[in-house]
Parts: structure tokens; C-alpha cells; sequence
């Protein structure tokens, strides 16, 4: 009986060191901007077809979700973004990434809901605020663009959106002006 009950402690303890390691080895990247250098450039490397170096811009969690997005830069200068999860680990690994446009909308489903994410440049800062507007008419969002050459904006979406998309997004500049954004 007393062998059985031990067995059975070091399959549970084998299986608990299992799961830690299959957890460290599936969120690798810690939270520390030279982590998240070197953990989106070997995503990079064994994803994407070109040899890019990619340059963090910023980080910025999507509300309360454990969703982060990455915002960077190509060495052609082009302006990309990762999303990121955090592990219970409290340790990330990169899910998806992209660039390409000067301005971007994506839909991003995370376990807080779905959020709206437009990425862009603002070159000359002529952009002031966006509307981003379901073309459904299910969800409609404005919001000011920070003051910075490449912007990240983000809203959660209702709980009844199913899905981020189709939407239309209008430039406006401080005086409320529509404006189409700079292409470089």
C-alpha cells in the first residue's frame, strides 16, 4: 500500500516537472525589452522568408488581456507588429506578426474579447484622430492618434462583435478636417 502511495507521488511530481518545463519551453521570452529583441528576431528568422533585422519600437499590452503587441521597425525602415502572449509563467511567446502598409487595421481576438488595433505612421504629425467604423455598423470607435511617427491605436470591441471585420477607418487632422495619411 505505502509503495503505491509513492508511486504515485513521483508520477504526480514527474508530471508537475513535465508541465513546468513544456510551459518554459512554449513562453520563452522574458518580460525585459532585450528578451523581446532577440525572441521576435528568431521568430523572424524562422518564419519569415527574408533576412530582416527588426528593431523595437514600443510594447503595449491590449487592455486587461495577456496580449501584448510589439511594434517595430524593418531594417527596409517598413513598420511591422508581433502579438505576444504571457504564459502563466509570466513569460511570453510570439503568436503573429506582420508589415507591410503604411496603415494597418487588424482584428485581435484575445481572452478579454476582441479588440480593433490600427498601426500606422505619421509622418509630418498632420494625423490627429481616427474613427474606425464597422462597415456592419456593429461597432464604431474614435480615437485620438498620439503624437509620434509610428502609432499604435486599440479599442475593445463589444461583446456582441463576432469579428473585427469588415471595417473603414477616416484620418482627421486637429481641426477636424479629413485627411488621407502620408504614404512615404
Amino acid at each position: 500500500m505505502r509503495r503505491k502511495w509513492l508511486a504515485r507521488a513521483v508520477l504526480i511530481l514527474f508530471l508537475g516537472a513535465c508541465a513546468v518545463w513544456y510551459t518554459n519551453w512554449q513562453y520563452p521570452i522574458r518580460d525585459d525589452e532585450s528578451a523581446v529583441q532577440l525572441g521576435l528576431n528568431e521568430w523572424h528568422r524562422d518564419t519569415a522568408a527574408t533576412p530582416e533585422v527588426f528593431n523595437v519600437i514600443s510594447t503595449t499590452q491590449l487592455g486587461e488581456s495577456s496580449s501584448h503587441i510589439i511594434l517595430y521597425e524593418t531594417t527596409s525602415n517598413v513598420i511591422g507588429y508581433a502579438r505576444m502572449i504571457k504564459g502563466w509563467n509570466g513569460q511570453f511567446k510570439i503568436t503573429e506578426s506582420g508589415w507591410g502598409q503604411n496603415v494597418s487595421y487588424h482584428g485581435i481576438q484575445t481572452n478579454h474579447g476582441i479588440y480593433g488595433m490600427l498601426i500606422g505612421t505619421n509622418p509630418g504629425l498632420r494625423l490627429d484622430h481616427v474613427t474606425v467604423e464597422s462597415t456592419d455598423a456593429d461597432f464604431r470607435f474614435t480615437s485620438e492618434l498620439p503624437q509620434e511617427y509610428v502609432f499604435l491605436v486599440y479599442e475593445k470591441l463589444p461583446d456582441s462583435v463576432n469579428s473585427a471585420f469588415p471595417a473603414d477607418f477616416t484620418f482627421f487632422d486637429e481641426a477636424g478636417e479629413e485627411i488621407e495619411p502620408v504614404l512615404e
